[in-house]
């Protein structure tokens, strides 16, 4: 038992401590540096959103991109509409009328097949050799397109990944906690890209060479880490650029954050099935990154109520002290689920927050194991419920 406490313990520090410890030092001292240059033809740029039912924001997406500071007749714009019934489809045809440079066109899929698919019919229409993914809530700093495409100058880049920035929401309550968890998660981001390989991109911004695109089945939940890392495994890097920015806003709230972390947990335990040559290590050139980043964070939350439980049975003073610390994480966790105003506290915000993240993975895996790893964008109805309960 206390083989196994240790074993498990030392599991969770690795994940979240001692991993993101050792990929920052082989940053710092193996630092793989991109001669990001100017070009002198600039590159033809296809912009892909998949977007279903975004009336009140995708007349603001395009204008906000066809603001960019990228020269106007080397990119276009295309909208795949995946069964939208509001007037997304409307507004884009009369955006489309208007602009010549950059072009516009709409794709309508009817009835609605899933982001994954319409992703795939889109770079089926674009012409660009660098195709720039997004979503139809953000927004691009003007020089967003600019920044991604001169990594391109290094022709042992296959993928990059832009940065997210969230901006200030009053109404939401886990600004905190996102901030602090965004933070961390861009850290490691960064270390993994100055290292070698980034394992996945910000789906809100990223852009990669079309001739690597491999197309993904419809059934994916996370296109933003299958994507990339059919690229890594061309034996390309995909690496993160903090000077091409995106901004967004937080989750208004916990319930809102909960559906799309179980979304993307989930995601992760499907990549078992979409692509197994992820997990084999003499195929993966970022197997231990990609296992250490992607993975091992949806294995912790099996492995907690077990350290706890061993903690408790093996007893003395020591085990004792560990055993009321984990309780007092969850139990300040239950304050923060019992009191929304209690989760501006830091201490019971963080616990609130850090429980929720590991209890995301758990319902992610029921929901995978299930066999409900559709990807149609309306939201499963057990996830629903279980966000209620």
């Amino acid at each position: 038992m206390e083989i196994s406490f240790w074993l498990m313990s030392g599991f969770v520090l690795y994940t979240y401590l001692i991993y993101p410890a050792v990929i920052i030092f082989f940053a710092k001292y193996k630092t793989q540096i991109i001669d990001k240059k100017d070009f002198k033809i600039w590159p033809q740029i296809s912009i892909v959103i998949a977007a279903k039912n975004e009336e009140k924001n995708i007349a603001e997406r395009i204008n906000n991109l066809l603001s960019q500071n990228y020269p106007s007749d080397r990119y276009e714009i295309i909208i795949v509409s995946d069964g939208s019934d509001d007037k997304t489809n409307e507004i884009v045809q009369k955006l489309s009328s208007t602009s010549t440079h950059p072009a516009i066109y709409l794709i309508e899929n009817m009835p609605s097949r899933g982001k994954p698919h319409a992703l795939n019919t889109g770079i089926k229409k674009a012409n660009g050799e660098i195709i720039v993914f997004t979503d139809a809530r953000q927004q691009f700093d003007k020089n967003s397109l600019n920044e991604l495409v001169a990594n391109f100058s290094d022709p042992k880049i296959g993928a990059v990944s832009g940065e997210l920035f969230f901006k200030d929401s009053i109404d939401s309550n886990v600004k905190l906690q996102m901030g602090a968890y965004w933070n961390y998660e861009k850290l490691i981001r960064r270390s993994e890209s100055a290292f070698s390989s980034v394992a996945g991109a910000t789906g809100a911004i990223y852009a990669i060479r079309k001739s690597l695109y491999k197309p993904i089945p419809d059934e994916t939940l996370i296109d933003d880490v299958l994507i990339p890392m059919n690229i890594v495994l061309q034996g390309y890097r995909v690496v993160f650029d903090n000077t091409a920015a995106a901004y967004d806003v937080v989750s208004q709230n916990s319930d809102q954050e909960w559906r799309r972390k179980v979304r993307t947990q989930a995601g992760n335990w499907q990549l078992l099935n979409l692509n197994p040559t992820l997990f084999m290590p003499w195929k993966n050139p970022i197997f231990l990154q990609f296992m250490s980043h992607k993975i091992f964070r949806i294995i912790v939350p099996f492995l907690l109520p077990i350290i706890l439980l061993n903690s408790f049975l093996l007893g003395g003073l020591f085990y004792n002290s560990l055993t009321f610390l984990q309780l007092l994480v969850y139990g300040t966790a239950l304050l923060g689920m019992l009191s929304k105003e209690l989760r501006n506290n830091k201490i019971i915000g963080f616990s609130y927050f850090f429980v929720i993240m590991n209890a995301s993975a758990i319902s992610g895996f029921r929901y995978w194991a299930s066999g409900n790893c559709h990807s149609l964008w309306s939201r499963p109805t057990h996830i629903k419920n279980e966000n209620a309960q």
